[in-house]
């Protein structure tokens, strides 16, 4: 059913299994942020046909926004065509998560077949940290990656990314890691930025950095000014 909450349910079954401060490593694919990109492809690097062990990339790609999630009732995406940049190569407009979808699995052509009934991406790496952080997991990694063989064999001279300006983006990461801790009853998950924060009461509480040894030291002190008399 495509489902992205199953995957988010997967995950809540293993940090149960887990205990306190066991830690959970995913790595998978991950998904783009939404948005609209064009996508350049060969379309000189194999026949006019749509057979995925022959054709060219941008035939590929053509019969992919047709099939693509090809067990739902309403397989493909919408793909436009947006001309021709240089001589072999085909551009199109489609959305930035179909793009990736696509040159994530367009070398597997022997197994195209069943390929093309998966979806790769389901999470962003937000909502991957977002999903941990909501079963009460401490984020200790969270990072994309990028296979540099994969980068260099199959990316690089083959496909590359564009908004729809035609500003260049990044090739997309190969896959992600994310690694959570299970923490224990009323130990902290994670620190959020806030931005100033209101006094905390009667005291203020100021940091400074020692100058001398680079020591961070905390001063405390009562509001209004006050002195201090002392025997002399």
């Amino acid at each position: 059913g495509y489902d992205h909450e199953a995957a988010a349910r997967a995950l809540a079954v293993q940090a149960r299994a887990l205990r306190v401060h066991g830690t959970l490593v995913v790595r998978d694919f991950v998904a783009p942020d939404e948005g609209m990109v064009l996508l350049e492809v060969r379309g000189d690097d194999g026949d006019a046909s749509d057979d995925p062990r022959t054709c060219s990339t941008a035939a590929l790609l053509e019969r992919f926004a047709r099939e693509f999630r090809s067990l739902h009732a309403e397989p493909g995406f919408p793909l436009e065509p947006a001309g021709a940049p240089r001589p072999g190569v085909r551009r199109y407009r489609l959305s930035h998560r179909h793009a990736v979808e696509f040159v994530l699995r367009k070398d597997y052509r022997t197994d195209w077949e069943s390929e093309v009934k998966e979806e790769y991406c389901y999470f962003t790496q937000a909502e991957f940290e977002a999903s941990l952080a909501r079963l009460g997991m401490r984020v200790l990694a969270s990072a994309p990656l990028s296979n540099p063989w994969i980068v260099r064999n199959r990316f690089e001279g083959h496909v590359a990314f564009a908004e729809l300006s035609g500003a260049p983006l990044p090739f997309p990461p190969t896959n992600t890691l994310v690694v959570g801790e299970k923490v224990g009853p009323g130990e902290g998950v994670r620190f959020v930025a806030r931005g100033p924060a209101p006094p905390l009461g009667f005291l203020e509480l100021t940091c400074y950095r020692d100058r001398r040894d680079a020591q961070l030291r905390d001063l405390v002190r009562r509001p209004n000014t006050t002195v201090d008399v002392v025997p002399f």
